[in-house]
């Protein structure tokens, strides 16, 4: 009780396990249920962003909402997201922004 406002971040739309924190470097990832700029990484101290990852890549219809994202431990070099729409798992360095993983599942067998 008695606690105050640290700082409010504006923007991410968080549904599910869609936040982190990495203590380490005072950083938070978040997944937000946005069709644009659903990954991002914010600064802690600051309450800034970071850097948005670039879900898309090169396909102009490849957004999803994502609604579970985390630190890769143990080193949190590396963040896992997993988004809705295309049924994507998507592994990104949280050094660089660069794509290091994708997998989707753009044909669902039904049956």
């Amino acid at each position: 009780m008695g606690g105050s406002l640290a700082g409010t971040i504006y923007g991410p739309l968080i549904c599910g396990d869609a936040i982190d924190q990495n203590p380490k470097n005072h950083t938070l990832l978040s997944g937000s249920q946005t069709p644009e700029e659903p990954l991002q990484l914010w600064d802690l101290r600051t309450f800034g962003l970071i850097k948005t990852f670039d879900w898309k890549g090169i396909d102009p219809n490849g957004s999803s909402c994502i609604y579970s994202c985390k630190f890769v431990r143990p080193s949190k070099h590396a963040i896992l997201a997993c988004g809705s729409n295309k049924n994507q798992v998507k592994i990104f360095s949280a050094d660089t922004g660069d794509m290091l993983f994708n997998m989707s599942d753009i044909d669902p067998i039904i049956g």
